[in-house]
């Protein structure tokens, strides 16, 4: 078997170029690609953000969504520690300043191509500081509603630098002796600005550059006039409110346009025509449903030839799409408030090229109750389909029919059927299907899952809830599988070329040799929210990384010997276990020799004592628990991140003014922030880190030293304050 070493390193580069954040960040470890990962890795990268904080959900802009993926929301959205950099929405996040300027310094070959700045306060630092780390690089600076825009034009001023990327910033505040404007290609107003936009203010000669427009306030037919003409991607949001129109209502919008993203209000009392037919469009994205004042307003499209169409179902098409759009390569049809439907026939009278179509399930026809037994005509699919989704109302009863002995569908490689309870299906699934994806489906047949050889991507929701016992063969080509949701109290599975599985929401109090069998040789497994009390299984030697988050492990009897984890893992996440120090001394976690993060948050500590943990720990979560106090970190020499946010050490800080509590030399980040700490205190441990060699920051809501001082000569980056909020700086003078 070849090693990845063993190819050209310009058939690696190729490769790796394909492949996803998270794939590249595993490759870290393999030192004979380990420089070419990295580089790639860090194509783009965001710095900033705020730290994790489950409090900050009520803050939360998306309120839609399901209360069981509540964990993983918190988790994928705000920073952790560890040991590896997170990954938020395919983008490598850096805590801080300093963690970039020693990613750059300590690895010539990265060269990121594109930084986001959560605070812009942050690359003014940079550019005051080091700004050789911002050159050729596209910077997006995003700038929060509240911000005081007077003050970065004045710093900006002093150390200026090409921005090709703005959010929110109000093209008002500008100085325009400062060119900020002349280099930026994309500007993307939302709605949580607290400015008018003023479209004038977009004109050529501020913004010569401008290419990618994003404005989420409500626009006028007289606003459209007076969009920049040289922009090709556009997100807007029109109101038709009196508009009235004899036939088909033409938008001036630039003919340069290649991308569009548009909603709009119709309080007209007609059906309305909007053509944009003249545009050369690649991709339409017709957002949101259109809301009427009038119940028999609407709103029907003449759209041009097209790549990519999305828009909902309160939208109706002027013409059948394969007479619109012949080279449709993409569709997506979505619900309307969990309400879906199509027009009869639709499905007949989709272009031949679509290769990824996602629908309402309505559209494939299914036979009521009462004429099951009638004859019905199926739908002829486009047979290049290389990707179907169908998607019913959450909770309802929806059904669906398909047909793959009509539609035989060869280059099939992704299903999902998304809330349809009811699906029926005549013929044996496309044998190319690589991932398949199944939410609230209850009459699938899943012994049809033995046959799909290609398989390797299976998810499994909400499903087949008539019987408490998953033992369903399963092709051997399955390296991931997900399961949560099914209520479940025993899993068996066989498949051994499987890699990751994922057991969530289900009700397996004791993990036993009988109720829980898996593969033995996985990389990656979680078990989590399942109420697991006791484990009296051995897990595969084979696992890297192990989450049972969400679980009561720390409920045992007196005299109990804790879980005992395999010595191989890299990764342990025990948050939300009503763990206390007694189960941390009964457990093995002193063996794992190999692991670098460990995540205690959300349990029952007191006394933190790093004796009884691993020498090879990289990075510790102890936050939200009743820790009061720490012994020193002699037996870690590699910790290099440390969160004890939300505990309890208020008063412990002062104590260690004078003392030698040492933590490790290796130490770069520390968290603290949220349990009532005096500037004292926090000044007391800051000092301690600012003699590490090592140390690049420590988050903290209160900062022993003032952020907002002016720079001078020999300023150097903040290494102090709270992720998310305003930067500062710290001058040696």
């Amino acid at each position: 078997m070849h090693e990845l070493g063993d190819f050209p390193r310009e058939i690696l580069e190729i490769s790796l170029g394909y492949m996803p954040s998270d794939t590249l960040i595993t490759l870290l470890d393999i030192p004979q690609v380990e420089t070419l990962a990295r580089r790639l890795l860090y194509t783009t990268i965001r710095i900033g953000g705020k730290f994790y904080d489950r409090r900050l959900l009520e803050d939360d802009e998306d309120d839609d969504y399901d209360e069981e993926d509540y964990e993983d929301r918190i988790k994928s959205k705000y920073l952790r520690v560890g040991h590896r950099p997170q990954i938020i929405d395919g983008i490598p996040v850096l805590k801080s300043a300093m963690e970039y300027y020693h990613l750059r310094k300590s690895n010539p070959n990265v060269r990121p191509s594109k930084l986001i700045f959560d605070d812009v306060m942050t690359a003014v630092s940079i550019a005051h500081t080091s700004p050789e780390i911002l050159e050729n690089t596209h910077i997006e600076l995003i700038f929060t509603p509240d911000f005081n825009f007077s003050l970065f034009c004045s710093e900006y001023k002093r150390a200026p630098f090409t921005v090709s990327s703005l959010v929110n910033f109000d093209p008002c505040e500008e100085n325009r002796d400062l060119d900020l404007f002349r280099n930026v290609t994309s500007y993307t107003s939302t709605s949580k600005r607290d400015f008018k936009m003023d479209m004038r203010d977009l004109l050529p000669r501020w913004f010569p550059n401008l290419k990618e427009l994003k404005i989420e306030q409500q626009l006028t037919l007289a606003h459209i006039a007076m969009l920049p003409k040289q922009i090709t991607s556009l997100s807007l949001y029109i109101h038709l409110d009196g508009t009235e129109s004899n036939g088909a209502l033409k938008l001036g919008l630039p003919q340069s346009l290649e991308d569009l993203k548009i909603k709009v209000v119709n309080e007209t009392s007609n059906m309305m025509h909007i053509d944009i037919s003249h545009l050369q469009l690649n991709s339409l994205i017709i957002d949101g449903c259109s809301k009427f004042r009038y119940g028999d307003g609407g709103l029907k499209w003449l759209v041009p030839s097209l790549r990519k169409l999305s828009y909902d179902a309160s939208h109706f098409m002027a013409k059948p799409l394969k007479h619109m759009c012949p080279q449709l390569l993409e569709l997506n049809v979505g619900s309307i408030n969990g309400e879906s439907s199509v027009p009869g026939n639709y499905l007949n009278n989709l272009p031949s090229s679509l290769v990824a179509l996602m629908v309402p399930a309505n559209a494939f026809n299914y036979p009521k109750m009462e004429t099951k037994k009638q004859k019905f005509e199926s739908a002829n699919l486009p047979s290049n389909l290389r990707k179907l989704e169908l998607t019913g109302r959450p909770y309802g009863n929806d059904g669906a029919y398909i047909d793959f002995e009509m539609n035989k569908l060869c280059n099939l490689t992704t299903l999902s059927i998304i809330d349809v309870p009811e699906i029926s299906i005549c013929g044996s699934l496309p044998p190319s299907i690589t991932s398949l994806t199944l939410h609230s489906v209850k009459s699938f047949g899943f012994n049809m899952l033995q046959h799909l050889h290609m398989l390797r991507d299976l998810e499994i929701k909400r499903s087949d809830k008539s019987s408490s016992n998953f033992n369903y063969k399963l092709p051997q080509s399955l390296t991931s599988l997900k399961i949560s949701y099914c209520d479940l109290k025993a899993i068996n599975i066989d498949a051994p070329k499987l890699e990751s599985l994922v057991i969530d929401g289900e009700e397996i109090q004791s993990l036993t040799k009988s109720n829980f069998r898996i593969p033995g040789n996985l990389k990656k497994l979680r078990v989590s929210n399942s109420k697991v009390r006791e484990i009296l299984i051995d897990f595969p030697t084979t696992l890297k990384e192990l989450d049972l988050s969400q679980n009561s492990l720390g409920i045992f009897g007196r005299g109990k010997k804790a879980s005992s984890f395999p010595v191989g893992l890299e990764i342990l996440d025990l948050s939300h276990n009503n763990i206390s120090d007694e189960w941390i001394r009964r457990s093995n976690l002193l063996e794992l020799n190999h692991l670098k993060s460990l995540y205690l948050g959300h349990n029952r500590l007191v006394y933190l004592v790093p004796e009884f943990l691993p020498s090879s720990l990289v990075a510790l979560d102890a936050s939200n628990n009743g820790v009061i106090a720490f012994a020193d970190f002699d037996n870690t020499p590699n910790l290099e991140q440390l969160d004890l946010s939300f505990t309890k050490l208020s008063g412990f800080l002062l104590q260690l003014k004078g003392k030698d509590k040492d933590l490790p030399e290796s130490i770069k980040f520390v968290s603290i922030q949220g349990f009532g700490l005096s500037y004292e205190e926090v000044e007391v441990f800051y000092n301690i880190l600012a003699k590490k060699p090592n140390f690049e920051y420590l988050n903290s809501y209160e900062a022993p030293i003032d952020a907002s001082m002016v720079l001078g000569k020999g300023a150097k980056l903040s290494k102090v304050g709270l992720l998310g909020g305003p930067g500062g700086f710290i001058s040696v003078n």
